[in-house]
Protein backbone atom coordinates (compact mmCIF):
# COMPACT_ATOMS: atom_id res chain seq x y z
CA UNK A 1 0.00 0.00 0.00
CA UNK A 2 1.61 3.45 -1.36
CA UNK A 3 1.43 5.98 1.65
CA UNK A 4 0.10 9.63 1.33
CA UNK A 5 3.37 11.26 1.92
CA UNK A 6 5.00 9.02 -1.07
CA UNK A 7 2.39 10.39 -3.28
CA UNK A 8 2.89 14.13 -2.14
CA UNK A 9 6.56 13.33 -3.01
CA UNK A 10 5.92 12.01 -6.57
CA UNK A 11 3.37 15.07 -7.22
CA UNK A 12 6.34 17.44 -6.37
CA UNK A 13 8.58 15.39 -7.97
CA UNK A 14 6.92 15.60 -11.16
CA UNK A 15 5.66 19.36 -10.92
CA UNK A 16 9.39 20.06 -10.35
CA UNK A 17 10.09 18.20 -13.43
CA UNK A 18 8.21 20.56 -15.55
CA UNK A 19 10.07 22.60 -17.99
CA UNK A 20 9.10 26.30 -19.76
CA UNK A 21 11.44 26.69 -23.04
CA UNK A 22 12.90 29.78 -22.80
CA UNK A 23 14.75 30.82 -26.33
CA UNK A 24 16.30 27.19 -27.55
CA UNK A 25 16.90 26.80 -23.56
CA UNK A 26 14.45 24.19 -21.88
CA UNK A 27 14.21 24.69 -17.35
CA UNK A 28 12.34 22.60 -14.94
CA UNK A 29 9.99 24.98 -12.79
CA UNK A 30 12.63 24.46 -10.04
CA UNK A 31 15.32 25.71 -11.95
CA UNK A 32 13.37 29.03 -12.60
CA UNK A 33 12.61 29.30 -8.91
CA UNK A 34 16.35 29.24 -8.30
CA UNK A 35 17.60 31.47 -10.42
CA UNK A 36 14.99 33.91 -9.74
CA UNK A 37 15.74 33.40 -6.46
CA UNK A 38 19.02 33.97 -6.85
CA UNK A 39 18.75 37.19 -9.05
CA UNK A 40 16.28 38.73 -6.33
CA UNK A 41 19.34 37.76 -3.44
CA UNK A 42 21.96 39.52 -5.62
CA UNK A 43 19.37 42.81 -6.32
CA UNK A 44 19.17 42.58 -2.25
CA UNK A 45 23.34 42.59 -1.83
CA UNK A 46 23.57 45.58 -4.27
CA UNK A 47 20.85 47.84 -2.55
CA UNK A 48 22.37 46.60 0.61
CA UNK A 49 25.91 47.76 -0.85
CA UNK A 50 25.16 51.15 -2.41
CA UNK A 51 23.45 51.88 0.75
CA UNK A 52 26.86 51.42 2.80
CA UNK A 53 28.53 53.61 0.57
CA UNK A 54 26.24 56.37 0.31
CA UNK A 55 26.01 59.28 2.70
CA UNK A 56 23.43 58.90 4.61
CA UNK A 57 22.00 59.95 8.14
CA UNK A 58 21.83 57.24 10.43
CA UNK A 59 18.06 57.88 10.91
CA UNK A 60 17.16 57.88 7.21
CA UNK A 61 14.26 55.37 7.20
CA UNK A 62 12.04 57.69 8.67
CA UNK A 63 12.53 60.34 5.84
CA UNK A 64 9.10 59.32 3.72
CA UNK A 65 6.64 60.89 1.72
CA UNK A 66 4.08 60.04 4.91
CA UNK A 67 6.24 61.65 7.22
CA UNK A 68 6.07 65.38 5.69
CA UNK A 69 4.58 68.31 7.25
CA UNK A 70 2.94 70.27 4.06
CA UNK A 71 2.61 73.55 5.00
CA UNK A 72 1.79 75.02 1.67
CA UNK A 73 0.35 75.18 -1.92
CA UNK A 74 3.58 75.20 -3.45
CA UNK A 75 5.24 72.59 -1.18
CA UNK A 76 2.55 69.94 -1.94
CA UNK A 77 2.83 70.54 -5.89
CA UNK A 78 6.32 69.65 -5.16
CA UNK A 79 6.19 66.62 -2.95
CA UNK A 80 2.87 65.61 -5.88
CA UNK A 81 6.06 66.03 -8.50
CA UNK A 82 8.41 64.25 -6.72
CA UNK A 83 5.85 61.08 -5.64
CA UNK A 84 5.19 60.84 -9.40
CA UNK A 85 8.69 60.65 -10.68
CA UNK A 86 9.21 57.93 -7.66
CA UNK A 87 5.74 56.02 -9.42
CA UNK A 88 7.07 56.91 -12.84
CA UNK A 89 10.83 56.03 -12.03
CA UNK A 90 11.15 53.03 -14.46
CA UNK A 91 10.43 55.30 -17.65
CA UNK A 92 12.44 58.21 -16.00
CA UNK A 93 15.65 55.83 -15.81
CA UNK A 94 14.63 54.67 -19.74
CA UNK A 95 14.88 57.89 -20.84
CA UNK A 96 17.61 59.47 -18.34
CA UNK A 97 15.21 62.05 -16.31
CA UNK A 98 16.72 63.80 -13.11
CA UNK A 99 15.62 66.47 -10.86
CA UNK A 100 17.03 69.60 -9.22
CA UNK A 101 16.14 70.43 -6.32
CA UNK A 102 17.18 74.18 -5.41
CA UNK A 103 15.91 76.42 -2.23
CA UNK A 104 17.60 78.03 0.26
CA UNK A 105 18.93 76.47 3.80
CA UNK A 106 16.07 75.14 5.87
CA UNK A 107 13.24 74.63 2.71
CA UNK A 108 13.55 70.46 2.87
CA UNK A 109 15.76 69.56 0.00
CA UNK A 110 17.58 67.25 1.77
CA UNK A 111 14.47 66.05 3.61
CA UNK A 112 12.97 65.30 0.07
CA UNK A 113 15.99 63.94 -1.76
CA UNK A 114 15.92 61.04 1.25
CA UNK A 115 11.77 60.42 0.52
CA UNK A 116 13.01 59.50 -3.21
CA UNK A 117 16.13 57.44 -2.01
CA UNK A 118 13.24 55.45 0.80
CA UNK A 119 10.58 55.56 -1.94
CA UNK A 120 12.78 54.02 -4.79
CA UNK A 121 14.52 51.30 -2.72
CA UNK A 122 10.96 49.90 -1.54
CA UNK A 123 10.97 49.46 -5.62
CA UNK A 124 14.00 47.86 -5.54
CA UNK A 125 16.15 50.33 -7.12
CA UNK A 126 19.91 50.83 -7.00
CA UNK A 127 20.37 54.25 -5.32
CA UNK A 128 23.76 55.83 -4.55
CA UNK A 129 23.22 58.99 -2.42
CA UNK A 130 26.59 61.14 -1.88
CA UNK A 131 27.88 64.46 -2.77
CA UNK A 132 30.79 65.67 -5.41
CA UNK A 133 33.20 66.08 -2.49
CA UNK A 134 32.58 62.37 -1.93
CA UNK A 135 33.27 61.14 -5.25
CA UNK A 136 36.49 63.65 -5.72
CA UNK A 137 37.17 62.42 -2.02
CA UNK A 138 36.87 58.74 -3.74
CA UNK A 139 39.08 59.72 -7.10
CA UNK A 140 42.15 61.58 -4.56
CA UNK A 141 42.13 58.46 -2.32
CA UNK A 142 43.24 56.08 -5.36
CA UNK A 143 45.97 57.86 -5.52
CA UNK A 144 47.28 56.47 -2.15
CA UNK A 145 49.42 53.47 -2.97
CA UNK A 146 47.44 51.71 0.04
CA UNK A 147 44.31 52.58 -1.64
CA UNK A 148 42.72 48.95 -2.68
CA UNK A 149 39.83 50.78 -4.92
CA UNK A 150 40.76 52.27 -8.47
CA UNK A 151 39.05 55.21 -10.81
CA UNK A 152 37.35 52.05 -12.56
CA UNK A 153 35.85 50.83 -9.74
CA UNK A 154 34.27 54.29 -8.78
CA UNK A 155 32.82 54.61 -12.24
CA UNK A 156 31.94 50.87 -11.97
CA UNK A 157 29.67 51.77 -9.13
CA UNK A 158 27.94 55.36 -10.64
CA UNK A 159 26.96 53.04 -14.06
CA UNK A 160 25.90 50.23 -11.52
CA UNK A 161 23.45 52.47 -9.52
CA UNK A 162 19.72 53.15 -10.82
CA UNK A 163 19.83 56.62 -9.27
CA UNK A 164 22.54 59.01 -8.22
CA UNK A 165 21.67 61.43 -5.39
CA UNK A 166 24.28 64.57 -5.32
CA UNK A 167 23.43 66.23 -2.26
CA UNK A 168 24.25 70.37 -1.79
CA UNK A 169 25.96 70.87 -4.88
CA UNK A 170 27.98 73.95 -5.08
CA UNK A 171 29.32 74.13 -1.93
CA UNK A 172 32.40 72.34 -3.05
CA UNK A 173 35.67 74.56 -3.01
CA UNK A 174 36.68 74.14 -6.88
CA UNK A 175 40.00 73.79 -8.27
CA UNK A 176 40.89 73.44 -11.54
CA UNK A 177 41.61 69.76 -11.02
CA UNK A 178 37.92 70.17 -9.60
CA UNK A 179 36.66 71.54 -12.23
CA UNK A 180 38.02 68.86 -15.22
CA UNK A 181 36.24 65.94 -12.76
CA UNK A 182 33.14 68.13 -12.79
CA UNK A 183 33.24 68.06 -16.65
CA UNK A 184 34.16 64.54 -16.66
CA UNK A 185 31.12 63.09 -14.21
CA UNK A 186 29.05 64.92 -15.93
CA UNK A 187 29.83 64.15 -19.30
CA UNK A 188 29.60 60.38 -18.26
CA UNK A 189 26.50 61.22 -16.72
CA UNK A 190 24.98 61.97 -19.67
CA UNK A 191 26.81 59.55 -22.16
CA UNK A 192 25.11 56.63 -20.01
CA UNK A 193 21.91 58.27 -20.08
CA UNK A 194 21.93 58.29 -16.13
CA UNK A 195 19.32 60.03 -13.87
CA UNK A 196 20.42 61.98 -11.18
CA UNK A 197 18.99 64.06 -8.48
CA UNK A 198 21.01 67.07 -7.48
CA UNK A 199 19.96 69.63 -4.36
CA UNK A 200 21.35 73.15 -4.13
CA UNK A 201 21.00 76.10 -2.24
CA UNK A 202 22.82 78.07 -4.91
CA UNK A 203 20.41 80.87 -6.97
CA UNK A 204 20.14 80.03 -10.79
CA UNK A 205 22.87 82.26 -11.98
CA UNK A 206 25.27 81.41 -9.44
CA UNK A 207 24.77 77.37 -10.15
CA UNK A 208 25.29 78.13 -13.52
CA UNK A 209 28.20 79.30 -12.88
CA UNK A 210 29.41 76.73 -10.48
CA UNK A 211 28.93 74.44 -13.74
CA UNK A 212 30.50 76.41 -15.99
CA UNK A 213 33.88 74.54 -16.90
CA UNK A 214 35.00 76.98 -19.86
CA UNK A 215 33.48 79.90 -21.57
CA UNK A 216 30.69 77.72 -22.22
CA UNK A 217 28.30 75.64 -20.31
CA UNK A 218 28.18 72.47 -22.05
CA UNK A 219 27.41 70.64 -19.04
CA UNK A 220 23.94 72.42 -18.38
CA UNK A 221 23.26 72.48 -22.29
CA UNK A 222 23.23 69.08 -22.12
CA UNK A 223 21.39 68.55 -19.39
CA UNK A 224 19.25 71.10 -19.13
CA UNK A 225 16.79 69.18 -21.54
CA UNK A 226 16.30 65.60 -18.84
CA UNK A 227 16.30 67.72 -15.37
CA UNK A 228 13.50 69.10 -13.76
CA UNK A 229 13.68 72.12 -11.57
CA UNK A 230 11.88 72.25 -8.37
CA UNK A 231 11.67 75.14 -6.85
CA UNK A 232 11.88 75.39 -3.20
CA UNK A 233 10.29 78.88 -2.80
CA UNK A 234 8.77 78.60 0.87
CA UNK A 235 10.54 80.10 4.31
CA UNK A 236 12.91 77.63 6.20
CA UNK A 237 11.88 75.14 8.40
CA UNK A 238 15.02 74.35 10.47
CA UNK A 239 14.45 76.32 13.04
CA UNK A 240 10.60 75.88 13.60
CA UNK A 241 11.30 72.23 13.74
CA UNK A 242 14.72 72.73 15.69
CA UNK A 243 12.43 74.72 18.54
CA UNK A 244 9.54 71.49 18.12
CA UNK A 245 11.60 68.90 19.22
CA UNK A 246 13.70 71.05 22.16
CA UNK A 247 10.31 71.65 23.46
CA UNK A 248 8.78 68.39 22.77
CA UNK A 249 11.84 66.77 25.04
CA UNK A 250 12.17 69.44 27.94
CA UNK A 251 8.43 69.38 28.48
CA UNK A 252 8.80 65.84 29.84
CA UNK A 253 9.82 66.86 33.20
Amino acid sequence: MIKISELVQKKQEKQSKKTTTFGNNEYTDEEIRVSLRLREDKIKQKISFFKRISSIPTNFEQFNFENAVVDSKEEQEVKAKLEYYCDNFKKAKNMGIGLCLVGKIGTGKTFYSLCVMNSLIEKRYKIYRTSLNGIFQRMRDTINKESKETIEEIFKNLTEADLIILDDVGVENMTSWGKAQLFDIFNFFYEKNKCIVMTTSLEQEKFKEFMQVNDDNPILDRFSQRIKTLKFTWKSKRKEIGEKIFKEFWNEI
